[in-house]
């Protein structure tokens, strides 16, 4: 994503647990990946499935304000 975004985008190990990846400051857009290493992991459902998971952790984070950050959008990748 640094690539891809340069400076513009952040990579912060704090915001794993949160939902959060990275975040894009000039679109205020935050990133999720996903990578999954194992062949049973490739399941729709597993992708349906860390999608509600980290969208919940985000909203929870930001209830709790643990993540103030403007959002604007959320990108899986």
């Amino acid at each position: 994503m640094s690539a891809e975004h340069g400076t513009d985008f952040g990579a912060i190990k704090e915001w794993k647990d949160l939902g959060i990846d990275g975040y894009q400051s000039r679109t205020k857009t935050v990133y999720q990946l996903y990578c999954p290493r194992y062949p049973e992991r490739v399941k729709l459902s597993n992708y349906k499935n860390k999608i509600v998971t980290d969208v919940t952790k985000l909203a929870k984070a930001q209830q709790q304000v643990k993540v103030t950050l403007p959002i604007n959008g959320w990108v899986f990748v």
